[in-house]
């Protein structure tokens, strides 16, 4: 094979790779937040937008549809801005079919502001020198809504608080924090539960591959199990032990392969992995 074959070849297999990891992702749709708090109502309600978009992106399980995508599929259905109603679960479901998302995240900013943490007095004073100038809350209902069938999957008013240099650096800070606690909900409300199929060294293979939507980088909790659990005569799970972590250095398509970080007990083929709750 000569050299052009083989750059053409070699640029086949990266795009074919790049293409399925981006299918495993799950696609979502953030829409407009509605902010009733009363401050700073549009700069708020942006910013808020932006660090759930950031927040989901990042996480590397989920492909968020752009904000223009919306504005069109809005045009195309004739909907006036007043009239995008996303509490409506047949019109999120038109959402979903327009713009191939599987998910939309909908969102109410109930209180938001910020607070100059500078006051008087010595001891204040000097407080003041290891905190912010100013410190920032928000506080919002978030829903995760099946756009296939309307269903909300997760409800949840998560809260934000961060300090900045200034107003605006407090809010963005306090919106990302805020962000970043509903994706933790999220991801513990979409676990993800492997099987180790076999230990080589320091390398363990899981049975999940790319359509579970784990990704290259991802931390993973490895667990033991141990007696069955009974409630009422019918065994509901085991229990299990905390041996180890790992990480996903390669993801193919029916396994993937992880780095052993740490362990307090020798890995076993057998062993369950579960992804950390956390955001990269």
């Amino acid at each position: 094979m000569n050299s052009v074959l083989k750059f053409f070849a070699v640029a086949l297999m990266i795009f074919c790779v790049t293409f399925q990891a981006e299918a495993a992702k799950k696609t979502v749709m953030i829409a407009e937040m509605e902010n009733f708090s009363g401050y700073n109502e549009e700069l708020v309600a942006r910013i808020m937008e932006e660090q759930l978009i950031v927040a989901m992106q990042s996480s590397g399980n989920y492909a968020v549809v752009e904000r223009t995508q919306l504005d069109k599929i809005r045009d195309e259905l004739g909907l006036q801005e007043e009239d995008s109603d996303f509490t409506d679960s047949d019109l999120t479901v038109e959402l979903g079919k327009f713009s191939g998302a599987q998910y939309m995240v909908l969102g109410k900013i109930t209180t938001a502001g910020t607070e100059d943490t500078k006051k008087s007095g010595l001891i204040n004073k000097i407080k003041s020198r290891f905190v912010p100038p100013v410190n920032a809350k928000i506080s919002l209902d978030l829903r995760l809504v099946d756009c296939k069938t309307g269903v909300i999957i997760l409800a949840k008013t998560v809260d934000g608080e961060k300090g900045g240099k200034d107003n605006k650096t407090a809010l963005y800070a306090a919106c990302k924090d805020a962000a970043e606690n509903f994706l933790r909900e999220v991801q513990s409300n979409n676990p993800f539960v492997a099987r180790i199929a076999a230990v080589n060294s320091d390398e363990i293979y899981i049975d999940q591959g790319l359509d579970s939507g784990i990704q290259k980088g991802e931390n993973l909790t490895l667990f033991r199990e141990g007696e069955p659990i009974e409630v009422d005569g019918k065994i509901v799970g085991m229990t299990q032990t905390e041996i180890g972590k790992a990480k996903v250095s390669e993801v193919l398509q029916d396994y993937s392969i992880c780095k052993i970080v740490s362990f307090t007990s020798p890995v076993q083929k057998g062993d369950v992995a579960k992804r950390e709750a956390s955001v990269k």
